[in-house]
Protein backbone atom coordinates (compact mmCIF):
# COMPACT_ATOMS: atom_id res chain seq x y z
CA UNK A 1 0.00 0.00 0.00
CA UNK A 2 2.90 2.23 0.88
CA UNK A 3 4.29 1.35 -2.56
CA UNK A 4 1.26 2.63 -4.27
CA UNK A 5 0.72 5.32 -2.09
CA UNK A 6 4.19 6.79 -3.64
CA UNK A 7 2.90 6.51 -6.69
CA UNK A 8 0.56 9.47 -6.59
CA UNK A 9 2.03 13.07 -6.44
CA UNK A 10 2.28 15.63 -3.85
CA UNK A 11 -0.34 17.52 -5.75
CA UNK A 12 -2.63 14.46 -5.73
CA UNK A 13 -2.28 13.97 -1.85
CA UNK A 14 -3.07 17.73 -0.63
CA UNK A 15 -6.03 17.23 -3.53
CA UNK A 16 -7.43 14.56 -1.37
CA UNK A 17 -6.32 15.50 2.24
CA UNK A 18 -8.21 19.02 1.24
CA UNK A 19 -11.20 16.66 0.63
CA UNK A 20 -10.64 15.86 4.24
CA UNK A 21 -11.11 19.05 6.01
CA UNK A 22 -13.43 20.84 3.65
CA UNK A 23 -15.37 18.05 5.60
CA UNK A 24 -14.50 19.72 8.83
CA UNK A 25 -12.00 16.63 9.80
CA UNK A 26 -8.52 16.71 11.62
CA UNK A 27 -7.40 13.65 10.23
CA UNK A 28 -7.86 10.42 7.60
CA UNK A 29 -9.65 8.19 10.94
CA UNK A 30 -12.77 5.48 9.66
CA UNK A 31 -13.81 3.58 12.15
CA UNK A 32 -12.94 -0.03 10.75
CA UNK A 33 -12.77 -1.86 14.17
CA UNK A 34 -15.80 -1.32 15.90
CA UNK A 35 -17.98 1.17 13.98
CA UNK A 36 -21.53 -0.04 11.98
CA UNK A 37 -20.14 0.75 7.95
CA UNK A 38 -23.24 2.08 7.24
CA UNK A 39 -22.95 4.77 10.96
CA UNK A 40 -23.11 8.25 9.52
CA UNK A 41 -19.85 8.88 10.66
CA UNK A 42 -18.37 5.98 8.17
CA UNK A 43 -20.32 7.26 5.59
CA UNK A 44 -18.82 10.75 5.83
CA UNK A 45 -15.52 9.38 5.27
CA UNK A 46 -16.90 6.67 2.00
CA UNK A 47 -18.04 10.00 0.77
CA UNK A 48 -14.76 11.48 0.96
CA UNK A 49 -12.64 8.77 -0.42
CA UNK A 50 -14.99 8.45 -3.32
CA UNK A 51 -15.31 12.06 -4.14
CA UNK A 52 -11.64 12.40 -3.79
CA UNK A 53 -10.85 9.31 -5.78
CA UNK A 54 -12.91 10.57 -8.65
CA UNK A 55 -11.52 14.07 -8.92
CA UNK A 56 -7.61 12.81 -8.68
CA UNK A 57 -8.54 10.36 -11.08
CA UNK A 58 -9.66 12.52 -13.42
CA UNK A 59 -6.83 14.53 -13.07
CA UNK A 60 -4.35 11.29 -14.30
CA UNK A 61 -3.21 11.05 -10.13
CA UNK A 62 -3.79 7.41 -10.69
CA UNK A 63 -2.25 6.96 -14.20
CA UNK A 64 0.47 4.75 -12.95
CA UNK A 65 -2.03 2.31 -11.71
CA UNK A 66 -3.70 2.25 -15.12
CA UNK A 67 -7.19 3.13 -13.82
CA UNK A 68 -9.86 2.50 -16.38
CA UNK A 69 -12.22 5.54 -16.50
CA UNK A 70 -15.35 3.89 -17.60
CA UNK A 71 -16.10 3.22 -14.62
CA UNK A 72 -15.56 6.26 -13.04
CA UNK A 73 -19.31 7.35 -12.36
CA UNK A 74 -20.95 4.14 -11.09
CA UNK A 75 -20.96 5.31 -8.03
CA UNK A 76 -22.50 1.78 -6.72
CA UNK A 77 -19.67 -0.13 -7.84
CA UNK A 78 -17.21 1.91 -6.02
CA UNK A 79 -18.86 2.13 -3.19
CA UNK A 80 -18.62 -1.49 -3.32
CA UNK A 81 -15.27 -1.19 -4.27
CA UNK A 82 -14.64 1.15 -1.04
Amino acid sequence: MAHDAAGVSEHHLKIMFTYVFQFGLQQWCPDILGGSPMSLYNSTYESIALESFQHVTTNFGYSFKGVNLTHLENVPLLSKLY
